[in-house]
Parts: structure tokens; C-alpha cells; sequence
């Protein structure tokens, strides 16, 4: 399967303007904590985009929800404040858009409703939102050419770093 979802992604390439490419994603990428399983596209850093996401520019990436990460959750666990049950859910960063504030939204899926194009960071699929938190992603020093998403535990708990281009943020995943 990996073969052939890296030839698909080849493929796709050709008929994108050489430009565009190097912000496309070159892998799937799985990571790890106790009862998490994160899944993501590693998509290059846009500075554009994610400012528009941030402020409400007119850019088209921030005219959507950008899906960042599939969850599977082994064990059930809270996301502000609220029930995560176990299973599928998706990670999804949702531009500011008029009053609506810049957030990141933990949403439960039914796994059937998953697709996406591999050479564009997906729509969220439809399903149950679980909680909204705003999105506080911090200037850091060090710039990730891609999307980097890691999961460490603290506790019971479960701490996932979103660590895009120049701009991070934490997400915590309480334990019960």
C-alpha cells in the first residue's frame, strides 16, 4: 500500500506547476503515544496561507478547515473538557473567518465518511464536533520546511505538538 500511495503521489505531481510542488506532501506520516495513533500528510510550510488562516486574509487556504491529523484513540480520553471515545476522530485547524476566532477542533468520524485528495490538506470529513479550542500557535526560532506532528504522554495525559514552518501549539488529549 505504501508503494503504491507514494506512486500516486508521484503522479499527481505532474500536473502541478513546479512551484506548487514543493509544497505538496511527500509522505503519510504515523506516530505513537500510549493509546494514539496520529496519521498525517507532511505538507511544506506556507507562509501566505497560515497567515491568512491566522488573521482571515484572502487566501484560498484560509477560505476551509484544514484536516491536520487522523486520531485513534485506544482508551477514551477528554479534549476541552469533553468526552473522546475510542476510536476515529480528526484533528482539523479552522481558519478565523469574520468573529469566528482561529481554533483547532477535535471532531468524531465515522471512518466509512474518510477521503481526501493525498496533493491537498483534506477537508475534515462530516461527523460530531467533540470541543473548539482556539488556536495559540507560538513564533518559535527553529522552521520546519513540513508539517511535523508529535505525540508524547505527560501523565495520563496525552500532549500533541503541531509544528508548522515557524509556528507551533499543543493540543492535550486529558486522560480519564
Amino acid at each position: 500500500m505504501r508503494r503504491s500511495i507514494t506512486l500516486w503521489l508521484a503522479l499527481a505531481t505532474l500536473g502541478v506547476p513546479a512551484a506548487a510542488q514543493d509544497n505538496l506532501p511527500k509522505f503519510l506520516k504515523i506516530v505513537r503515544a500510549p493509546d494514539v495513533e496520529l496519521r498525517y500528510v507532511d505538507f511544506g510550510w506556507n507562509p501566505e496561507a497560515f497567515a491568512a488562516m491566522e488573521t482571515g486574509g484572502d487566501h484560498p487556504a484560509a477560505k476551509r478547515s484544514w484536516m491536520l491529523a487522523l486520531v485513534r484513540l485506544q482508551r477514551g480520553m477528554r479534549y476541552g473538557g469533553k468526552p473522546v471515545l475510542i476510536g476515529a476522530s480528526v484533528l482539523i485547524l479552522d481558519p478565523k473567518q469574520g468573529d469566528t476566532p482561529f481554533t483547532v477542533e477535535l471532531r468524531d468520524i465515522d471512518m466509512r465518511d474518510l477521503y481526501f485528495e493525498n496533493n491537498v490538506i483534506g477537508p475534515p470529513p462530516k461527523g460530531k464536533t467533540i470541543a473548539v479550542l482556539p488556536a495559540h500557535f507560538e513564533t518559535v526560532p527553529e522552521t520546519k520546511e513540513r508539517l511535523e506532528i508529535t505525540a508524547e504522554p505527560s501523565g495520563k495525559d496525552t500532549v500533541i505538538t503541531v509544528h508548522y514552518g515557524n509556528r507551533k501549539t499543543k493540543v492535550t488529549l486529558a486522560g480519564i
